[in-house]
């Protein structure tokens, strides 16, 4: 085996490692999109809830408020026509 073999071998060497290393490359950057992928969807959904939340509330709080004016009005309309 002369130096052509040596350098062939060497080559071939040199090239595995660079294939090893791009394959590894490229599957950390899949994993590491598939990751923030999700946080995303964890990001989303925990706006949507705390959308959900704050409509509940102010749904809620608009419903008491109408009910308050309702017996307001009613009792206005009581003491209008009753005296």
């Amino acid at each position: 085996m002369g130096i052509i073999g040596y350098v062939l071998i060497g080559l071939l060497v040199v090239t595995g490692v660079y294939v090893a290393t791009m394959y590894n490359n490229l599957v950390r950057l899949k994993h590491t999109v598939t990751k923030n992928w999700s946080n995303i969807g964890v990001l989303l959904k925990q706006r949507h809830d705390e959308l959900t939340a704050a409509y509940r509330s102010k749904a809620i709080g608009g419903l008491a408020l109408f009910l308050i004016a309702g017996v307001a009005l009613a009792v206005t309309l009581t003491a209008r026509f009753a005296g």
